[in-house]
């Protein structure tokens, strides 16, 4: 059995496709809002889906943290990460992906760097401290120079 993390891209054009796919599409409103100042950590990746986003009319907000939800009224509000000015939205269907960072479990213990990631060798995947020279890590949490995303892994 196979299972795949979705990312918060992928959702959305699959949400995106199903409302064309169902007649809906010109009736819905499909916006990307997000913390960071793109649409993907890796520029690549990032530049081939904000090219689609504009192409298929996505509408999108950067540098937009998400401070909480309002269901009953269907609000919600995120701040601004260049002014700290807060913005409310209206919603009608809300899909929130929750931050990432360092496994909780790992938080602490002396495998992990000051971030909270596995001290990694980035060529070999190795600790780099030699009492753990057994511990390999890849993925979300290595210490490695790239994103924590399934692209990310399969590369490594």
């Amino acid at each position: 059995m196979t299972y795949e993390l979705l990312a918060p891209q992928k959702i959305m054009w699959m949400a995106w496709d199903r409302f064309r796919k169902t007649g809906r599409g010109d009736k819905i409103q499909v916006d990307f809002m997000t913390g960071m100042p793109t649409m993907f950590s890796v520029n690549k990746y990032s530049d081939a889906l904000n090219a689609m986003r504009l192409q298929r009319g996505v509408g999108a907000k950067f540098r937009h943290n998400l401070i909480s939800v309002d269901a009953a009224n269907r609000k919600a509000t995120f701040v601004h990460l260049a002014d700290n000015k807060k913005v409310t939205e209206d919603f009608t269907t809300l899909h929130v992906t929750p931050p990432m960072g360092p496994l909780n479990v790992l938080k602490g213990t002396p495998i992990v760097d000051a971030a909270g990631w596995v001290e990694v060798n980035k060529g070999t995947l190795q600790h780099v401290k030699p009492e753990f020279s057994n511990v390999f890590s890849i993925g979300d949490a290595s210490s490695l120079p790239t994103s924590k995303t399934a692209a990310a892994i399969t590369k490594q």
